[in-house]
């Protein structure tokens, strides 16, 4: 597997993690549907520690690390299609910004 599709995974379960923790507190209380939420939310960042583990295995930290502001993506996507956050310009440009420090930051760092 291409060792960045395996970073990006990553990063894609991490976010998806913080959804079920998002909708746990939404709840309204400890009941049995947030408990639900909770506990898939530990689950998934389990597994992203895992994955995370072998991402380090395959890459310098420096990279790893420049390349996680990547969940603003996953997050903001998530937040628009499931809770229909609000996104505005200002927060756009400086994603903007962050992904062009990502894609400089892994510029000729392709599989070997």
């Amino acid at each position: 597997m291409n060792r960045f599709i395996l970073l990006h995974l990553t990063f894609l379960e991490y976010s998806v993690a913080s959804i079920f923790m998002k909708k746990a507190t939404l709840c309204g209380g400890m009941n049995i549907k947030a408990f639900l939420f909770f506990f898939t939310g530990i689950v998934l960042f389990g597994g992203y520690s895992i994955l995370w583990q072998q991402v380090l295995k395959r890459f310098p930290l420096s990279v790893a690390m420049a390349n996680k502001p990547v969940c603003l993506l996953w997050s903001t996507l998530f937040g628009l299609l499931i809770f229909c956050e609000a996104v505005s310009l200002r927060f756009l440009i400086g994603v903007a910004f962050i992904v062009t420090g990502i894609v400089i930051v892994s510029w000729g760092k392709g599989d070997d």
